[in-house]
Formats: structure tokens, C-alpha cells, sequence
């Protein structure tokens, strides 16, 4: 079962990005599942951008700061290493569904294969992002969540779907899942330019989707 409210529907060949969790990375289950979620978003005809959480390799950079106090920018660019590095054991997962691009331009080639690119985010940062007057900061308040919405905004993405860990209760507004843990604190800006953010328990077969509110009704 794909976990979705009734009325979700995807944009037919628009472009949405969808952000696995790094928690979800040593899960036994995560090939079979993920596999059944592309194929769904394929058959809705959207074309999909995955990326990934930092996982276990982030926590151990964040350790490591901890630790030591390392800069800022040196410790913000290795987690979004991690992320390059988590992108890659994810495609060689699950050969060969995935391929793994660090640029804008292998997305069409990586689709017309019937493959799904998953992007490996630190080139992006390094020469796009860096250069914007709102580039974002180099903090451990901005993690993969909001690297994401950054990807979402510059793509033009209709939709933002974070594959979670946990279920978020419905009604809850982005910034009120900040305060629940679920994503983090700088995700509220970033997202803001992004129509529709959707998170789903993807452990749980029969979760349903919820959207995040960009504001409380």
C-alpha cells in the first residue's frame, strides 16, 4: 500500500523531490519499500529527484564537532559529504533503479533511462547555493531536511515528500514540527517557496501521508 491521503495526487511530469530519511538507511525493509514508492511516483507520471539524510557518517562528523569545536564550515561541509557519501551506498542498494548525479543536467538523461537520479548535494551548495545572497548558513540548525527544500525550490518542484521515521500528526504546520523534532529549524524559510510538503512514516505500511502546513489554519 502507498500511504497517501485520498485526494493526493501528484503533478503528472512535474518534478517533485523526495527526501529518504538518513534514519531509514539501515532499515531491512527500505529496497522492497522505496522500490514500490518510485515505481507508484512513475506510474502518477511525476519525475522524481531522491535525495538522502547524512545517516550514521553525519552523527559521526556531529560527534566529532562535539567533540572538538571544529569551524563551522569545515564541520557544515563534511555532514553534506556524508550526504554525497549516503547517496552512493543507496544507488549501489539498489542497482539499478538509482543513479547517482551532482548536476542539474543528468536529471533528463538519468529519467529518459527509466532510472531515478538521486542527487549527491555538495557540488549544488558549493557552486549554486554559496553564490545566492540567501545561501544557507553553515549551522547544524540546517540538516538534509532543508537542504532539500533548497533542491525543491531551485527545481521548481511542486512537491517536497520526506520519507520519515516517525508518524506527525494531522494538522501540523512546519513550523510546529520543528518543535515536535521532525525536521529542523531552519526549514520553515527555506520551504517556503515550496507548494506542498509531505511527510510520511515510511516504516509503517499503513501510515498515511501528511502535508505540513505552511501556516496554521
Amino acid at each position: 500500500m502507498i500511504p497517501r491521503p485520498e485526494d493526493w495526487t501528484l503533478p503528472s511530469r512535474g518534478v517533485i523531490v523526495i527526501k529518504l530519511g538518513g534514519s531509514l538507511l539501515l532499515w531491512p525493509g527500505l529496497p522492497d519499500r522505496l522500490r514500490r514508492f518510485l515505481d507508484w511516483a512513475r506510474s502518477e507520471g511525476a519525475m522524481t529527484i531522491l535525495m538522502t539524510g547524512g545517516g550514521e557518517p553525519a552523527n559521526f562528523i556531529r560527534s566529532m564537532d562535539e567533540s572538538h569545536h571544529m569551524h563551522r564550515r569545515i564541520s557544515h561541509d563534511m555532514a553534506v559529504r556524508a550526504m554525497d557519501l549516503t547517496s552512493h551506498c543507496l544507488a549501489a542498494l539498489m542497482e539499478p533503479d538509482l543513479k547517482v548525479v551532482d548536476h542539474f543536467s543528468e536529471f533528463a538523461d538519468v529519467w529518459n533511462r527509466g532510472m531515478t537520479p538521486v542527487l549527491a548535494p555538495f557540488r549544488f551548495l558549493a557552486e549554486v547555493d554559496m553564490q545566492q545572497a540567501n545561501a544557507l548558513p553553515p549551522s547544524w540548525r540546517v540538516t538534509s531536511d532543508s537542504i532539500a527544500a533548497r533542491i525543491a525550490e531551485f527545481v521548481k518542484a511542486h512537491d517536497l515528500i520526506l520519507l520519515k521515521s516517525r508518524d506527525v500528526p494531522p494538522g501540523t504546520s512546519i513550523r510546529e514540527a520543528v518543535h515536535l523534532g521532525l525536521i529542523d529549524p531552519m526549514m520553515p524559510e527555506i520551504a517556503a517557496k515550496v507548494p506542498r510538503v509531505i511527510s510520511v512514516n515510511f516504516r509503517n505500511p499503513t501510515a498515511i501521508a501528511r502535508e505540513l502546513l505552511h501556516q496554521r489554519l
